[in-house]
């Protein structure tokens, strides 16, 4: 992924970490002048497609947001997904900190939280999406990256 000194991404590689992976808000009515959000550009139910953007203005429901590209278009809060994370440091230390929040005392949390945090950073380890995306973010998303379901046929034993 492109990142500069901040760890700031830029291009596809903002679109995707900003869609995928960072940590959102479910309210996109919470949105304010300056947030920068993901907005819905095409809306076809077959191939929708989400322009990132800087929100320069908002009148009720109604935003005027300045993309990426530098052009300028209006839309509405609804079509707009609200980002918390902005860069992946941001991410990291969300992941870090739920990782370790399973040891039992404070000072193993710490020690742990440090070293998970080394791990993740320059995406020396990516975690699966669903754990990039939930751990840390909410209880009600699974962490689970992929499901099995067991078949009669299969070699697991299925019933």
């Amino acid at each position: 992924m492109d990142t500069d000194r901040v760890g700031r991404l830029e291009g596809l590689s903002e679109k995707i970490f900003l869609d995928r992976y960072a940590w959102k808000n479910a309210d996109s009515s919470m949105t304010s002048v300056g947030d920068i959000v993901l907005v819905l550009t095409k809306d076809d139910p077959k191939f929708p497609s989400k322009e990132v953007g800087e929100v320069l203005a908002r009148e009720g429901d109604q935003v005027q947001i300045k993309l990426r590209s530098g052009d300028t278009i209006d839309s509405t809060v609804e079509k707009l997904t609200l980002t918390i994370e902005k860069t992946p440091e941001e991410m990291w230390d969300r992941l870090a900190k739920a990782i370790s929040s399973v040891e039992e005392s404070g000072e193993k949390r710490k020690l742990w939280q440090e070293r998970f945090r080394y791990v993740l950073e320059d995406w020396k380890l990516v975690p699966g999406g669903r754990i990039a995306a939930g751990a840390g973010a909410s209880e009600e998303l699974t962490l689970f990256n992929c499901y099995v379901i067991p078949s009669p046929a299969d070699s697991r034993g299925g019933l």
